[in-house]
């Protein structure tokens, strides 16, 4: 599991993509206050993260829930193969 606060990233703000075992986190953030701004303390700042996924991933089984700014990326394991028997079928 990934836990990343994204406060201020809206839902249609944030990309969350596994492209060759990379999992990226991208967000904009931007603040939502009507009318023009005087004086701002902080500003919101854009989130970029990226991490190595190993092979034990079960990358197609990825999801993402944001939920009061914080993201959580559930990133479950992949079965492992089995040994099996193998039928023979004589032609």
């Amino acid at each position: 599991m990934v836990l990343a606060g994204v406060p201020g990233v809206a839902t249609e703000a944030l990309d969350v993509r596994v492209d060759h075992n990379v999992l990226t986190i991208r967000g904009h953030a931007r603040h939502v206050v009507p009318g023009e701004v005087t004086y701002r303390e902080y500003d919101l700042v854009n989130f970029f993260r990226q991490f190595a996924l190993s092979d034990k991933v079960d990358q197609r089984h990825i999801t993402a829930d944001l939920k009061s700014g914080v993201l959580t990326v559930h990133v479950p394991k992949a079965q492992e193969a089995t040994p099996r028997q193998v039928e023979v079928h004589v032609a």
